[in-house]
Parts: C-alpha cells; sequence; structure tokens
C-alpha cells in the first residue's frame, strides 16, 4: 500500500482562511463509508476548521502539532481497515492459505519448490554471464522525464505460443478454490505450477492465475484444452502469458552516497542469506564466489554497487523479492507483473524530492521480513497486536471472580485464592487456550505486517446487474416490464442523503 504524503506541497500554499479552509474540505473529504486515505492537506483543513469553530479564528495550530495529529489519523484508519478487513475474509480460502498459520504452510512449500527451480535456471544464466552489466545506477539524460509516481498494477497483455512456457488465467472470482482449479490444470500434459495473484479490491476481488508447463510440451494444446473448462460454475478464459518491461522508478541520491552503500551491501547480503536458509538454497555461496572474480580489479565503490546490483537481481529472479520496494510474490509471473525497476540517482538533486520511497522504509521492510516483531512500537504501528497483551486478555475471560480471595477457573471450574494463581493453573493445565490465543495471534499479525497485503484504501467496486432494463428492474431478465401506471410528482422528495459530508461526520482522535 502506498499513498502520497502532500505536506511539502500544502506548506507551500499561502495558509487558508476558515472560510477557503471550510470549502476545500467540503470539496475533497472521502465519503461515507469510504476507505480512502485523507491526504495531508485535507486532513489539515478539516482540523484547522474544527479548531476555528470551537476556539476561534485566532488560534495557531503549530505544524508540529499537525504533523503528530496526521501521523495519528494514519494510524489508527489504518488499524481500522486492517481489522475490518480482516473480520471479513479470514475464513476464506485463499487468505488462509496466506496467513493462517497452519494452512499457510502448504503454500510455504510450493513456494520453496518454485525458488529452487528459479536457483537452477538464475545460476545457468550467472554462468553465462547474462548479469555481468546490470546496473541499478540512474544517471538522467537531457529532456528526459523521470517516472517518480506510483502506478497502477499493469493489466496482463497476451503473448505467443511461441515464446512461453506459461498460460494465465483472467479474472478467477474470489470463491472459486485454488484445489478446483488444479483438479483441471494438473491433468494437463506438461503441468509444472500453478500460482495466484492476491485479489483486487477495486475489480470485485478477482485474481490472476498462472500456469507454468515443462518444456517441449505443446502450449497450443494445454491451450485449447484449459480455455472454456469449467470449474463449477465459472469458465476459464486464458492467455499466453507476456512478460512486461518493468516501468523505472528513480530513488533519491541518498541510495547513492558512500555510507548508505555500505549499509545496503550489508543488509542485502543479510537478507539474501536469510531466504536463503528458510528455502534451504545456496546461492548466495555461489554469488560471492563469482562476485570475487568479477570485481577484484574494480575501486571499491563500483565494487560496492555491483555486488548490491547482483544480490538485488538474485533476490527479485530466485527470491521475487525487490529490495528497494520491498515487494515480494508468490511467484516469478506476479512479481514480474507488479514489479518496477528501482534506480539510483546518481547526482544531487536541485529542488527536495518528494520521498516516497525513502531510506527508512527499505531498512523497514527488511526488519519486517528478517524478524517479526511480536511486540513493540513497530507491531502496534502497522496494526498488529502484542501477543502477551492478547493472552492475558484470554487469560482474563478464563477466571471468575466470585468473593474476596475466590478466583475460579471457568475451564474446570476448580477454585483459587488469587488470581494469578488461576493464570499459573491454566498455562500449565490448559495450555490449549493459550495455543489457540497465540495462533489467533499469529493469524492476524501475518497480516498485518504484510508489507505486501492489498491495498485497504482502494474502495470496492460495485456490483452492476448484467439485466437490468430501462425501468430499472432487475427481477424479470429477458423481459421488459410495463411503463409505470401512473405520473409521480416531479416535485415529491423520495430520499435525501448529503454526498458532501465528511467520513462519519465530525472526525473526532484523541491526541493526548
Amino acid at each position: 500500500m502506498s499513498y502520497y504524503d502532500d505536506r511539502r506541497d500544502y506548506r507551500r500554499r499561502r495558509d487558508p482562511s476558515p472560510e477557503e479552509s471550510y470549502k476545500r474540505r467540503r470539496s475533497q473529504s472521502p465519503r461515507r463509508n469510504d476507505n480512502t486515505l485523507m491526504s495531508f492537506s485535507q486532513f489539515a483543513d478539516m482540523t484547522r476548521d474544527q479548531l476555528y469553530r470551537s476556539k476561534g479564528r485566532n488560534f495557531v495550530l503549530e505544524p508540529e502539532e499537525l504533523d503528530r495529529r496526521y501521523d495519528i489519523y494514519k494510524e489508527n484508519h489504518m488499524k481500522r481497515l486492517i481489522e475490518t478487513f480482516f473480520n471479513e475474509h479470514s475464513g476464506q480460502e485463499w487468505f488462509r492459505l496466506k496467513y493462517h498459520p497452519r494452512d499457510r504452510q502448504t503454500t510455504i512449500d510450493e513456494i520453496k519448490e518454485r525458488k529452487r527451480h528459479e536457483l537452477v535456471g538464475f545460476l545457468d544464466d550467472l554462468k553465462e554471464k547474462k548479469f555481468d552489466s546490470v546496473s541499478f545506477d540512474y544517471v538522467p539524460r537531457e529532456g528526459e522525464q523521470e517516472h517518480r509516481e506510483e502506478h497502477e498494477e499493469e493489466e496482463m497483455q497476451e503473448g505467443t505460443a511461441d515464446n512461453t512456457l506459461t498460460l494465465f488465467i483472467k479474472q478467477v472470482p474470489i470463491d472459486v478454490k485454488r484445489s478446483e482449479i488444479l483438479d483441471v490444470v494438473k491433468g494437463v500434459p506438461g503441468f509444472k505450477f500453478l500460482s495466484f495473484s492476491d485479489p483486487r479490491i477495486d475489480k470485485r476481488m478477482s485474481r490472476f492465475a498462472w500456469v507454468t508447463f515443462e518444456k517441449g510440451f505443446d502450449m497450443r494444446e494445454a491451450y485449447s484444452t484449459l480455455e472454456g473448462a469449467r470449474v463449477g460454475d465459472f469458465s476459464l478464459r486464458v492467455a499466453y502469458q507476456h512478460n512486461n518491461r518493468p516501468r523505472n522508478k528513480i530513488l533519491t541520491h541518498e541510495f547513492n552516497t558512500p555510507q548508505r552503500l555500505e549499509h545496503d551491501l550489508k543488509q542485502i547480503k543479510s537478507l539474501a542469506v536469510h531466504l536463503d536458509q528458510e528455502c534451504g538454497l545456496d546461492g548466495n555461496h555461489h554469488l560471492d564466489q563469482y562476485l570475487e572474480t568479477l570485481t577484484k580489479d574494480m575501486e571499491e565503490e563500483q565494487k560496492t554497487k555491483k555486488t548490491i546490483d547482483f544480490y538485488v537481481e538474485y533476490l527479485n529472479k530466485v527470491h521475487f523479492y525487490d529490495y528497494y520496494s520491498g515487494l515480494e510474490c508468490a511467484s516469478p509471473e506476479d512479481h514480474q507483473r507488479r514489479l518496477q525497476t528501482c534506480l539510483r540517482h546518481t547526482r544531487p538533486p536541485q529542488t527536495p524530492p518528494r520521498r516516497e520511497l525513502g531510506l527508512e522504509k527499505v531498512d523497514e521492510s527488511v526488519l519486517i521480513r528478517m524478524d517479526p516483531p511480536s511486540e513493540g512500537a513497530l507491531l502496534v504501528r502497522k496494526g498488529g497486536k502484542p501477543l502477551d497483551v492478547q493472552i492475558e486478555k484470554a487469560l482474563s475471560l478464563n477466571i471468575r471472580k466470585e468473593g474476596e480471595g475466590k478466583y475460579r477457573c471457568t475451564e474446570c471450574q476448580k477454585l483459587f485464592k488469587g488470581d494469578e494463581f488461576v493464570r499459573k493453573h491454566i498455562r500449565t493445565k490448559h495450555p490449549s487456550i493459550i495455543d489457540e490465543e497465540t495462533e489467533a495471534v499469529l493469524f492476524y499479525n501475518y497480516f498485518a505486517l504484510d508489507n505486501n497485503k492489498l491495498d485497504l484504501t482502494r474502495n470496492p467496486q460495485p456490483d452492476r446487474p448484467t439485466n437490468r432494463d430501462r425501468y430499472g428492474s432487475y427481477s424479470n431478465p429477458g423481459r421488459r416490464p410495463p411503463p409505470p401506471s401512473g405520473r409521480r410528482d416531479p416535485r415529491q422528495v423520495r430520499s435525501y442523503h448529503d454526498l458532501d459530508a465528511p467520513v462519519g461526520g465530525e472526525i473526532q482522535l484523541k491526541y493526548d
């Protein structure tokens, strides 16, 4: 998930009058039941307007206090979206296969197998010196436009049968299970892998899927077999896979300073070792041996950059992880679809750049990937729940105070003299209570800490009935109902809803 923090642009404007602030807030504020995160300027206008009305027009809100309030608003907003989405989708197969501590193990094993397969191809390309010229430096040319903007995920384009071993399946509904599609595709000769993208909130939660085949099999035959195949009420719509060339994303010059390059070198090598160990791979050892020969005559800074660039390429190709953006996917096809090639700017900017993708974000993504927090400020800020706090809450639910010095375990009805004795008793005699709560918290936190989870700030696309007639009826598809028997008074008000009302009326946040 990403958004544009427009604080710099907002502060370049003159301080708006209360009247201007109110008009802008009314025209720009998100609608009710809207997931959209307010920009800094929208939040600032709303906050100033509220304070002007409650404290008078002469009230001055310091920039530091406005920053603090906006950070609190963002944190609370994302926590609400995370909890709401989790409660709505935690029982669905796709969600459990990705986040549930037990159910996700099948997915993890399949990803490990895919990474072992990709490592073989990477090492072959390494021997053929295909990566020797790789560089993630950006040197601007005269008149060239720098691509700093976030862009929408690319829509899949079709390839041909002669240049691919993969078919992609279009718009798989959320209620179609992976196992159902697997039963269909695994019967096709040469089948090797099946992978899915995450659903798209703004595409009615539909997904892409990819079916990869062994070399040497006839892709036209695979296409004809799967096109139109039925999976319950769903018909497969397939196409030949086409890999789009990733767009560039220009990083700030700070990523190219000697201090940051040294930092990234240590961090990316540690990350590669960690990801290799998860899958039982040794790709980083092969990479170090190759780089030792390749960089032996290079200057120190050039050697550092070349090593970082090779590791960036290695993580992308083998682990489907982009170091600079933190993008991580379950398959190379989905990774290629979503990837932006991040390039380090080689020149200091004349004006301060926007910092949507900053140093702190890179470090935080790596930290969470290598050592996910189970407590502390980072976990709370990302919307997670501290494990120890939730376990204490679960213990409290199984303790009933019946009088002074009388505490009962509701699981076995045994009586104790103190609360602390019941807690110890539950931990030792009823460990299933702790285990169930631990699993539930891990389930929630795996989702909350996922840097690549769905963009929850997108608004769902409404369902559109397919058999609507000009009279607005959907109940009789194929038949046109008779016209209304009489004319209505056009002055009659049927309903009224203020579409310009801000989210939930006045937003009340506690800043103390």
